[in-house]
């Protein structure tokens, strides 16, 4: 429902918000397409950021990549789709 929708986004807004140290900040959303993912993009905007979407199923290399071009401020995901980083 919306309310459990808004619910599941102002908790992970909460969450985020300490690590979001300036505006032009982002967080990267390590999550398949699903509605947790749209809980998630909620979140950030609520949070003061702007979010960079990043499939769990691509490469680890190309994962790596982007994660160290877009040097985000925290790292959003499922850890049962989302593989291991450091």
């Amino acid at each position: 429902t919306y309310a459990q929708l808004d619910r599941a986004a102002d908790a992970l807004a909460a969450r985020l918000a300490p690590r979001i140290d300036r505006p032009d900040r982002t967080v990267a959303l390590l999550l398949p397409p699903d509605p947790l993912l749209y809980a998630a993009q909620i979140a950030v905007l609520r949070a003061g950021a702007a979010w960079v979407g990043i499939d769990p199923a691509f490469p680890d290399t190309h994962l790596r990549r982007i994660l160290d071009d877009a040097d985000p401020a925290a790292v959003a995901g499922d850890r049962a789709a989302a593989p291991p980083l450091a």
